[in-house]
C-alpha cells in the first residue's frame, strides 16, 4: 500500500527524508545543502529519488533508464547515478512513493532548513494497493 495513499501520520516530513537522502552524497565534498555549489548535485538527487519512484511504484522505467544510460553521461555520472538510486531502494527510502517537487534550502542562524513539495506520483485514475 503506498504510504502517500493511506497517510501515514508516522510518516516522516518529506523535507527532513530528502535531506538525510541528500546529505551522504554532499559530506564527502565538505558542501551543505545550503552551499550554492551544491545546487546541481541536490537537482540530481531529486531527478534520481524521482525516477525511482516511477519506477518501482508506478512501473514507468523510462526516466530511469534514460538516467542510467551511459551514452548520455560520463562514467562517473553513471556510478553518482547507480549509487543514488541503490540508496533510494534502501531499507530507509525504500518504502516512501512521495516525488520531490519544488525545494527551498535556507539557512538560519546557521542551521540549514529545507523546504520540500510532497507530489502524488499515481495518475488520478490509479488506486496505489
Amino acid at each position: 500500500m503506498s504510504l502517500l495513499k493511506r497517510n501515514n501520520t508516522k510518516q516522516k516530513k518529506i523535507s527532513a527524508t530528502f535531506l538525510a537522502f541528500v546529505t551522504p552524497t554532499l559530506d564527502p565534498m565538505g558542501l551543505s545543502p545550503a552551499d550554492p555549489e551544491s545546487e546541481t548535485l541536490i537537482r540530481v538527487c531529486s531527478a534520481t529519488w524521482n525516477a525511482v519512484v516511477f519506477a518501482d511504484f508506478v512501473g514507468r522505467t523510462d526516466l530511469l533508464d534514460a538516467l542510467l544510460d551511459p551514452a548520455r553521461s560520463s562514467p562517473a555520472s553513471v556510478i553518482l547515478l547507480k549509487t543514488l538510486v541503490e540508496r533510494k531502494r534502501s531499507r530507509r527510502f525504500a518504502a516512501d512513493d512521495r516525488l520531490i517537487g519544488d525545494y527551498k534550502i535556507r539557512s538560519v542562524d546557521g542551521e540549514i532548513r529545507l523546504w520540500v513539495e510532497a507530489r502524488d506520483p499515481y495518475p488520478e485514475d490509479q488506486t496505489a494497493f
